[in-house]
């Protein structure tokens, strides 16, 4: 990444407390895209791709049942034991299950069944990165669960990964397109996984403002 596209990736990062008074916590979410999570998550299981230092993580984990977090935590210094500190600051260590590996090693493990209400995308922005993503999330969602997508209006190849997902128009939560529910699609053989529709001509195609890495997290 040039010069300018590492100084705009750290100028959407902020410092934001998932509860009044809690530590804070390094994170691109904005607040009305935490409000989204949170409701979506209350009450429900959760799997998360890309967790950065924890704070969507934490927002989820504080209202949900149970979060799993997916994570190789190679790509930002340190990011591994900040997202326990952190886990532990809140009260949510016992609610989340923190799991080290890329969404790619994580959804090759054919142990994984469709049980949870929410999947949250969040990792590597690169196009297929997304679309694997986008696909995994189908097959382990819940009838009726949600999927959401963070930087969808910001990132053009999380934008196109979508469109070429699915030609059901998402919600749109400041960067983050939500699906609630998610869209039922077919599984591809041999794969496991939902396979993404025709490209939506309506949807919109932004430029690549910018790729904030190539590992997942990015929370």
């Amino acid at each position: 990444m040039d010069l300018f596209g590492t100084l705009s990736c750290l100028f959407l990062w902020r410092l934001a407390s998932p509860l009044p008074g809690g530590p804070p916590i390094a994170t691109s979410v904005t607040e009305a895209e935490a409000a989204t999570l949170r409701r979506l998550a209350r009450g429900g299981r959760v799997i998360e791709f890309g967790a950065a230092m924890g704070y969507s993580t934490v927002v989820m984990a504080l209202v949900a049942t149970h979060v799993t977090t997916v994570d190789p935590h190679t790509g930002i210094p340190g990011s591994l034991p900040t997202l326990l500190r952190n886990l532990q600051a809140y009260g949510v260590r016992d609610r989340v299950t923190v799991v080290t590996a890329t969404s790619q090693a994580f959804c090759r493990d054919t142990s994984q069944i469709a049980d949870a209400d929410l999947v949250f995308i969040d990792g590597d922005h690169s196009y297929e990165a997304a679309l694997h993503d986008l696909r995994c999330a189908a097959s382990l969602v819940v009838p009726g669960g949600a999927i959401a997508i963070h930087d969808y209006a910001r990132i053009g190849t999380v934008n196109r990964a979508v469109a070429d997902w699915t030609s059901t128009r998402p919600q749109v939560v400041d960067s983050m397109a939500v699906f609630s529910p998610a869209p039922a699609l077919a599984a591809v053989p041999g794969f496991g996984f939902p396979l993404g529709r025709p490209r939506n001509p309506l949807a919109a195609d932004l430029s690549v403002w910018l790729v904030c890495g190539d590992a997942e997290e990015m929370g």
